[in-house]
């Protein structure tokens, strides 16, 4: 079989833009640097994160947060 040297994740989101800069940020954060660790691509409804040269595990986190915001008169 050889020895993986790529890994890619494909995510169908609404706001393909805001989760390409979200995992750029996120990925240069972590140290990888862009075009030489990893590639991202989006579209108008994916985006394509791409890590090449992978020689280590990889671990993927993506927790989901909903907020909740109401408008009203305090004390009512």
């Amino acid at each position: 079989m050889g020895t993986q040297n790529q890994f890619f994740k494909i995510i169908r989101r609404d706001f393909p833009s805001a989760w390409a800069d979200y995992i750029n940020k996120s990925a240069r954060h972590a140290g990888l640097t862009y075009g030489i660790d990893y590639t991202l691509t989006s579209d108008a409804s994916s985006v394509t994160f791409t890590i090449t040269g992978v020689s280590e595990e990889i671990q993927w986190y993506v927790l989901k947060t909903i907020i909740t915001a109401r408008m009203g008169m305090a004390g009512v």
